[in-house]
């Protein structure tokens, strides 16, 4: 099924998509390449000692960056608005912390001002707090609509009695099972 489906895609979508599978596994392995570099090497790149060390700093950076990249890809193909702000946001967090730490690898001097730090810190605090409140609040919408609802149904039955839809000799076991209805509904809502 999948080999019919790529013989039909174009070459640009083909090599696209290669590329970004290329791209996707390098980011798997990032972390990691450092290790077959020699430790002795005394050549400087961008300011570390040698190669394994500039491959050790960068390698968990390009893989935040990646997760983050696939993280707000997949955020445009969720409908669902709490998912979607879900990931969107853990996306941009982890772009922010992948910049952040690319920021320090290719920095001039020795390491970064403190203020940058402390910034960075609050910047990644406030992040979570903010979904979690996002979050909390589209909860409590939802629980305020529904409990709406429910007062609109209880409305909508006492008033069928008032408009006649109810036979007379049906009418006082009709009010009966009414109340018994609304005050389970009420004793349920006040437990929720």
């Amino acid at each position: 099924m999948i080999k019919k489906k790529w013989k039909v895609l174009t070459i640009e979508t083909k090599l696209l998509l290669s590329i970004f599978g290329a791209i996707i596994v390098l980011s798997f392995i990032a972390p990691y390449i450092h290790i077959p570099l020699s430790k002795t090497s005394i050549v400087k790149v961008f300011g570390f000692r040698n190669l394994r060390s500039f491959m050790y700093a960068s390698g968990t950076p390009y893989s935040l960056l990646v997760c983050s990249f696939l993280l707000i890809l997949a955020s445009k193909y969720i409908f669902e608005s709490v998912p979607k702000i879900f990931f969107k946001i853990c996306g941009l967090v982890f772009l922010y912390s992948s910049i952040f730490q690319f920021i320090w690898i290719f920095w001039a001097a020795t390491d970064l001002p403190k203020s940058a730090y402390y910034s960075s810190i609050t910047v990644l605090s406030l992040v979570p707090i903010y979904i979690i409140n996002r979050l909390y609040n589209k909860y409590q919408i939802g629980i305020e609509k529904t409990k709406q609802t429910i007062r609109n149904l209880i409305s909508f039955l006492y008033s069928l009695d008032k408009k006649g839809y109810v036979k007379d000799d049906r009418l006082n076991e009709y009010r009966k099972e009414r109340t018994i209805i609304t005050q389970e509904t009420i004793l349920e809502n006040e437990n929720s």
